[in-house]
């Protein structure tokens, strides 16, 4: 679902394994990969819930990174079947503001022409309808890449397992 400050979406996994064995995995890695980013703190982990918080102005310095332009947001891991389904909200709100900032300075005397006004706000509105569907985009891809390491590491160390078992 798209909102004015963010967007949120649903994203199905299909997993060669129950998803139930590696959701606390998943959401650990997640977790753990949020962290790493100096830009993102207060990061909140719990076996199926990843909460997180941007700081202010971190999309200035830190380029095409798929959480700079994200205020907040929360992800939430499940398993249905053979299914790993992962629910998030991101939030945009400095994006917003700076955007709302830049229509109105549109309205200032820089700008005489109402033709020139039209121009500027429908590019600035269609940079920010962009950003809001290219993060989407760039995560749904990031969390299945995720999904798919985690599935891997987990079946790597169940072959570890049997062949110490067979060893043993």
């Amino acid at each position: 679902m798209f909102y004015l400050i963010g967007t949120s979406d649903t994203v199905a996994i299909p997993s060669i394994i129950p998803p139930s064995a590696f959701v606390p995995d998943f959401t650990r890695k997640l977790a753990n990969y949020l962290k790493d980013i100096a830009y993102i703190h207060n990061v909140q982990h719990t076996e199926d819930t990843v909460k997180f918080s941007g700081s202010p102005f971190r999309f200035i310095w830190n380029g095409w990174n798929i959480f700079n332009p994200v205020s907040h947001g929360i992800f939430t891991a499940s398993a249905t079947g053979s299914v790993l389904t992962v629910e998030y909200k991101i939030f945009s709100i400095e994006f917003l503001i700076y955007s709302i900032i830049f229509s109105i300075i549109v309205f200032s005397p820089l700008f005489s022409s109402l033709m020139l006004k039209i121009v500027y706000l429908l590019i600035i509105w269609s940079l920010y309808i962009f950003h809001i569907f290219w993060v989407r985009y760039r995560l749904n891809k990031f969390l299945k890449r995720l999904a798919a390491r985690v599935v891997e590491e987990y079946m790597d160390s169940l072959r570890k397992l049997e062949e110490e078992n067979a060893l043993g």
